[in-house]
């Protein structure tokens, strides 16, 4: 038997035991004759499915309806009728309050069979893809946070230099990446770079080139070696990947940069006008490698 749940609700004693005949083999079915007790049972029996007749004395179909997806709205709702008056209005109403059809008594058993066999299939599917969606965004909290690690703090001084930055990635989850370094005895090194593309292989990209940037210490992080250790790095992953990127160092009063194909750096000097650290090569590819 199958672990689906099915709830029916029909004034008519005849009627439940035909349709629990129908569905008893191979469902798990509870019945109830009335539409207060249905609410009742169904929040202790916490059905799938829902067989629900219109025409009740306590309550309709509809307003049962209302009552048992309040507490679970993922419930799927059958509604059943043996009235033929007023049908065609009765179906566009069921059709508004999403109910999954629309059955009319007295019904064939194999019709009855393959709407629940269906709607259950469609609940089943629409359960994977809720997991599925639920393991994606884990993933995606993931990298996020993964991706946050990776930046040093907005504000520091380092090598007796104040540093300040601030983080606005142009989506949730890319490839954008700034860091900085100390250099000895006075001096600091500063490195902004963006992985192409979005998503979750962009963000975990800039890893490596985190890495890269910090293997550079023991050349004193030059501009210049910064790129290659980041071409190095990025060498194995095709070349679909391209970064972009600007390394700036000072030290001993002097600046040195290598801009990589990325939007120029600007450097002001107290009142005298600014100036733009044009690109210096083109973007860092394993296709230039």
């Amino acid at each position: 038997m199958s672990s689906w749940r099915i709830l029916v609700v029909d004034d008519e004693a005849g009627m439940l035991r035909s349709v629990e005949r129908v569905l008893g083999q191979d469902y798990n079915v509870a019945s109830s004759r009335s539409s207060r007790g249905a609410v009742g049972l169904a929040r202790t029996f916490k059905p799938d499915l829902a067989i629900l007749d219109i025409q009740m004395p306590e309550m309709d179909g509809f307003q049962l309806m209302e009552e048992l997806q309040a507490f679970d709205p993922e419930l799927g709702v059958i509604f059943m009728t043996g009235s033929i008056h007023e049908i065609d209005a009765k179906l566009i109403k069921a059709i508004r309050k999403d109910a999954f059809y629309f059955l009319q008594k007295p019904f064939d058993r194999g019709v009855l069979l393959s709407l629940v066999e269906r709607c259950l299939d469609l609940k089943r599917l629409d359960r994977s893809n809720r997991m599925h969606l639920q393991h994606l965004e884990k993933e995606l909290s993931d990298a996020r946070a993964f991706q946050q690690s990776l930046l040093p703090p907005g504000s520091a001084t380092v090598g007796g230099i104040s540093v300040f930055a601030h983080y606005i990635p142009c989506s949730e989850l890319a490839g954008d990446l700034y860091d900085y370094a100390p250099l000895s005895p006075e001096g600091a090194v500063i490195l902004v770079a963006d992985v192409s593309g979005h998503g979750a292989s962009a963000a975990m990209l800039t890893g490596t080139v985190k890495s890269a940037f910090h293997s550079a210490s023991s050349d004193l992080y030059e501009p210049a070696c910064v790129v290659e250790r980041v071409a190095d790095g990025i060498r194995a992953f095709g070349h679909q990947h391209f970064i972009t990127l600007i390394c700036a160092r000072v030290r001993n009063g002097s600046l040195d940069f290598v801009n990589a194909g990325h939007p120029p750096g600007i450097l002001s000097n107290g009142g005298t006008a600014a100036t733009l650290l044009e690109s210096t090569g083109p973007i860092v590819s394993p296709a230039f490698n």
